[in-house]
């Protein structure tokens, strides 16, 4: 199935030079079971560790009554009809791909901040909804988080909402569903969960209280979104909130303190591009240190710290035609790692050796 029992030993010496050197411009750490972010950062427009800070689409309505016959609004779009196609599919294409600005193209004045060590949400003037979001290359299992609701005024018909969203993501960034905690105040039209979609929702006044929030994610994704494989489920995107549906309106709130236990992610996802180029690396040490014992010291070394099972099953994910041929292996660890050209070329040549011999 793999490489030839020919496969030069001193070819791999002659690579560790550029091993190690190539991965010293990448941290190879161990795998994160736990991501905290408290934001105890300087004050500054830039929110930094890896949050992209976006603007979605969406419109506002008039801070009138709402009439019986008026199509109700959920709390990111206004909705035409109950019937207008898959809730999810429609929200995705609407908030996710079609209608985000860049930081960049906006004042700082409208958009989040660092502020005080926490993160600031300011929604103001018809804008669209403000996002800031961060990917996660595990499977959320258990989150909690601090908000503080500062301020809303949208007039007698105020429908200001605070809070964060958890989408799940397969292998190739597609949606599988999503939880919503929200926080609203005064009218929130409730929301039709689904077997991709559950939502958690409180109501009160956005008064300067700090709130805490803790939602069991692998029971919900288990119990509550039976539309989601688990198996399917590669990484997270979190993506922290603020808005109103209301013209004119202002809301302001604060986020902090969030704690989000990880699992593993499924398929060639079980390992993250720090996992694996520290695997090539600790590889390297060792043929460099005790090369008669290599590779069987380096593979004891890989059970040790990620136990057999998943080294496994992550090798058996990958295709016989693919482990087989080096350029097409060394393609999909660059896919799969986001390495370039030389990082993908030694990653694919440890990965090989690894075929062969576990």
């Amino acid at each position: 199935m793999f490489f030839s029992r020919f496969i030069s030993y001193s070819f791999f010496s002659l690579l560790l030079v550029s091993i190690v050197g190539l991965l010293l411009a990448i941290p190879a750490t161990a795998s994160e079971r736990i991501f905290v972010e408290d934001f105890e950062r300087p004050d500054s427009y830039i929110i930094g560790n890896g949050w992209k800070e976006i603007l979605s689409g969406g419109e506002c309505v008039a801070a009138v009554p709402r009439m019986v016959d008026e199509p109700q609004n959920n709390m990111f779009f206004p909705r035409t009809r109950k019937s207008d196609g898959n809730p999810l599919q429609r929200e995705i294409e609407q908030e996710i791909y079609d209608s985000r600005v860049d930081k960049s193209t906006i004042p700082p004045e409208a958009t989040a901040e660092l502020q005080e060590g926490q993160v600031f949400l300011h929604f103001q003037e018809n804008q669209p909804s403000q996002m800031v979001q961060k990917d996660i290359d595990k499977r959320v299992t258990r989150i909690s988080y601090d908000y503080t609701p500062l301020y809303a005024m949208g007039g007698i018909d105020d429908r200001a909402w605070l809070g964060m969203r958890v989408y799940f993501l397969d292998s190739r960034n597609h949606i599988l569903g999503e939880i919503r905690s929200i926080y609203f105040n005064v009218i929130f039209s409730e929301l039709e969960n689904s077997d991709t979609i559950y939502s958690v929702v409180s109501q009160g006044p956005f008064d300067g209280t700090m709130r805490h929030v803790e939602i069991d994610a692998d029971q919900i994704l288990r119990e509550r979104l039976t539309g989601i494989d688990p198996e399917r489920v590669a990484k997270t995107k979190i993506s922290l909130e603020i808005s109103s549906n209301i013209c004119g309106s202002t809301v302001e709130g604060y986020i902090d303190n969030i704690n989000l236990n990880l699992a593993d992610a499924t398929g060639l996802n079980r390992f993250n591009q720090e996992e694996i180029l520290s695997i090539i690396h600790i590889g390297a040490d060792m043929f460099d240190s005790n090369p008669d014992d290599f590779p069987s010291n380096w593979i004891d070394s890989i059970v040790a710290t990620y136990g057999k099972d998943k080294l496994s099953r992550w090798l058996n994910e990958i295709p016989r035609d693919v482990g087989a041929h080096p350029a097409k292996l060394a393609k999909l660890m660059s896919e799969l790692y986001s390495l370039d050209s030389k990082n993908s070329f030694v990653v694919a040549y440890g990965v090989s050796i690894l075929l062969y011999h576990f």
